[in-house]
């Protein structure tokens, strides 16, 4: 499977527009943003919806549970009309309940949810699934104690 990591930094210091780089993205294509501004996150978030969703693909975001309500609004607000499109073709889902099993992170679940996914989106007849995801679960986990 090819992956190719690619690099926001360059947008934050020229004129090229987010939605630009998101356009070039394709499927098995992966991507980091690290952002300072909710703002710069949705400018890149809603083009990269978008662009998933003309080309056939699912497009799902996760998000942690504390903020499903305001991000909702806020995707809402940078272009994504909801009512115009399936559950199916664009999903809002809480992080912490799609990687997390009672504050523990489990492979086993997160590849079954994964598959299980895969396999719904496919079935609706989805090309692919466009996903971003926010990994605050992942950096307040519990660490265990040192002995």
């Amino acid at each position: 499977m090819a992956t190719c990591i690619r690099d926001l930094s360059y947008i934050i210091s020229s004129d090229q527009k987010p939605s630009k780089f998101v356009q070039d993205l394709n499927i098995k294509d992966h991507a980091v943003a690290f952002y300072e501004t909710e703002d710069f996150k949705h400018q890149i978030l809603s083009p990269f919806f978008r662009m998933g969703l003309q080309k056939g693909e699912a497009a799902i975001y996760f998000v942690p549970e504390a903020r499903l309500t305001s991000e909702t609004k806020e995707t809402q607000r940078y272009g994504l009309d909801f009512n115009s499109m399936t559950e199916e073709a664009f999903t809002i889902i809480s992080a912490d309940d799609w990687y997390l099993k009672k504050g523990k992170a489990s492979s086993k679940i997160i590849t079954n949810n994964w598959l299980d996914l895969v396999k719904k989106r496919k079935k609706a007849g989805f090309k692919g699934l466009r996903v971003a995801a926010n990994m605050d679960p992942f950096l307040t986990l519990q660490r265990p104690k040192s002995y």
